[in-house]
């Protein structure tokens, strides 16, 4: 062989040897940019998911509030408690009428909607608060008390339909995160590949490359279990995270026969906080208050979430009513001791909150539900004397419906 022929064998086997390592790199390269955007639209997907499954829970929240207060309506009989009852059902009947303008509008355009027919359900449920809110008292004795049923009648399908709304949407989200990260693995596999054929045959320090881009993918997915759990405003556990917590504490304490406190906090007036301050007020505000309950309440066992809206809950496995109390007290205290002005607040010059304690024996006291609703019930009795105060559910009883429930 001539040395020319030399020369040219060697050229081409160096081009050759080039062409391979860039196109690797440009295969590498290509699969990066694929897992950064899938990556990222996962993230946003499932932020935007978590915020629609919140405004959903909201509605369901406000719902059941707007059932209450009606009730209560046409069963009251004094004027002026009539009256402030009517302005929390009109604030309700807002608030969920805002709720459900949100969701019908382009920003979830993407995600699963409730059925036409669930969304009917619901905008008449809200054209009934709103026309039970705008009867004069003259026509409280009669055609008050006959929207008011009405609406009654037609909260247990407005729950069920904003319940069949969730769960399409936590199933979406599932099938989307499965399907992603499924994506993913390929992604992963394939670079992997890739750098080891490379390093085998071209550069060997390049099985530092794979070591370091596998090490990031971990990072990522494992910050993307992260994002999926936490409340995108405050940072706390969100509602998702908060019923899987709760459900896996509460079969715990029923194997171990223990005890369990749960505590709901409402920040007190925040509706007039956002009139006056502005939305980013009010998420600031929203920030301050979490932040605050983070540092309060200090067990790792124990869990601070936000609960929707304004209202936030603290879940205290193996926490007895008086342990439950001093850490309700101390929240109370610590919210008020930030010193958010709170000018519109007829409670207070600073922002407090409103807090409902319960505490259950788990082998007694039937379904977690029962505790959640005490607790609830608890921060409405702590509102409605006067609001910056802790009020204590003093028995966990079983709610109606739940009796059949257990027996199966």
């Amino acid at each position: 062989m001539s040395y020319k022929e030399v020369i040219y064998m060697h050229n081409l086997s160096f081009s050759s040897l080039t062409l391979k390592y860039i196109s690797a790199l440009a295969l590498i390269g290509f699969l990066s940019v694929i897992s950064f955007f899938n990556m990222n639209q996962l993230i946003y997907n499932e932020q935007k998911a978590a915020e629609l499954i919140n405004l959903n829970g909201r509605q369901r929240m406000l719902s059941q509030k707007m059932a209450l207060y009606s009730l209560e309506l046409i069963q009251e009989t004094d004027g002026n408690k009539r009256i402030w009852l009517r302005k929390q059902l009109s604030d309700a009947t807002i608030s969920m009428e805002n709720a459900q303008t949100r969701l019908n509008g382009e920003e979830f355009s993407g995600f699963v909607q409730a059925s036409l027919e669930d969304k009917e359900k619901i905008d008449t449920y809200i054209k009934n608060g709103n026309e039970v809110v705008a009867l004069s008292e003259p026509a409280f004795s009669d055609e008050m008390k006959k929207k008011v049923r009405e609406m009654i009648e037609k909260s247990n399908e407005v729950l069920l339909s904003i319940d069949n709304t969730v769960n399409q949407q936590q199933k979406e989200s599932e099938a989307r995160i499965a399907k992603m990260l499924y994506l993913q693995g390929i992604s992963m596999s394939l670079t992997f590949f890739v750098l080891l054929i490379e390093a085998i045959f071209l550069f060997r320090p390049m099985i530092k490359t794979i070591r370091s881009e596998t090490d990031q993918l971990v990072e990522l997915n494992q910050t993307l279990a992260k994002l999926s759990s936490l409340d995108g405003l405050t940072g706390l556990a969100n509602r998702r995270y908060f019923d899987n917590l709760l459900n896996h504490e509460w079969l715990r304490g029923i194997r171990e026969c223990t005890g369990m406190s749960a505590i709901i906090i409402d920040i007190d007036h925040f509706k007039l906080f956002n009139d006056t301050y502005g939305h980013q007020g009010g998420d600031d505000c929203l920030k301050k208050v979490a932040t605050t309950l983070q540092k309060t309440v200090k067990r790792s066992t124990d869990l601070v979430a936000r609960y929707g809206g304004e209202e936030f809950v603290v879940v205290l496995p193996k926490t007895d009513k008086n342990g439950a109390i001093r850490i309700a007290e101390k929240i109370r205290e610590e919210v008020e001791k930030l010193r958010i002005e709170h000018a519109a607040s007829s409670t207070s010059s600073w922002v407090t909150v409103s807090i409902g304690v319960a505490s259950s024996n788990i082998c007694h006291d039937g379904w977690k539900e029962n505790l959640l609703a005490a607790a609830d019930e608890a921060l409405y009795q702590a509102k409605n004397s006067g609001r910056n105060q802790v009020k204590v559910a003093e028995t966990v009883g079983f709610i109606k419906g739940y009796e059949n429930k257990k027996e199966t």
